[in-house]
């Protein structure tokens, strides 16, 4: 991945070696019902398989699905803050997150250090628990090259979704079953 910070922050989004979905801008429509922040304000821990990442988030604007987001990374031996927002919206009657990541301080030149929104994935949060299924790229990414929806490659790593219509976001809803990896989900857990 060319930028050395989003592959850092990917170990809470995407997990690396995943491909990323960039967007224009957050995916789905405005939630139905503000959000409860004690669903989703706290410590938490997103698991996958082995790799253990803990993140605080914090209800910005519940009426708009909006938080904040933030965590430590590591690069070599050397500690800094990454922080995001995250827009929850609704798809196909479920929710989505998408994520704003922003660049730590230790960003090297100007294209580090330029914000970029990412699907994160479907999410479902049940009392102190979740699951969060990230996007099949490869799917999102076979029905750009067909025409169905805009956007196009970047790179072997990386595909950028455009502006969708309703119509889109319905092919989207759609198609659900194959844009998503249901079969590894990662799990998030709130720490009490």
């Amino acid at each position: 991945m060319k930028r050395q910070w989003l592959s850092l922050i990917l170990g809470l989004v995407l997990i690396t070696g995943c491909r990323t979905l960039e967007l224009d801008e957050p995916i789905g429509t405005p939630v139905k019902h503000p959000l409860e922040a004690s669903e989703f304000e706290g410590k938490w821990v997103l698991h996958r398989g082995d790799e253990k990442i803990p993140f605080v988030a914090k209800v910005d604007d519940a009426s708009s699905g909006t938080l904040g987001v933030a965590w430590l990374d590591v690069e070599k031996k050397e500690f800094f803050m990454s922080t995001g927002d995250v827009v929850i919206r609704e798809l196909g009657g479920k929710k989505i997150v998408n994520l704003k990541v922003y660049p730590p301080a230790n960003a090297k030149n100007e294209a580090d250090r330029k914000p970029e929104w990412i699907l994160f994935g479907r999410i479902e949060i049940r009392k102190d628990q979740g699951l969060i299924w990230y996007p099949n790229v490869d799917g999102f990414e076979k029905l750009i090259e067909a025409g169905k929806l805009p956007g196009k490659t970047k790179s072997n790593d990386t595909v950028r979704l455009n502006k969708l219509s309703p119509a889109q976001l319905d092919l989207i809803t759609s198609n659900s079953s194959t844009l998503f990896m249901w079969e590894e989900p990662m799990r998030l857990e709130k720490l009490k």
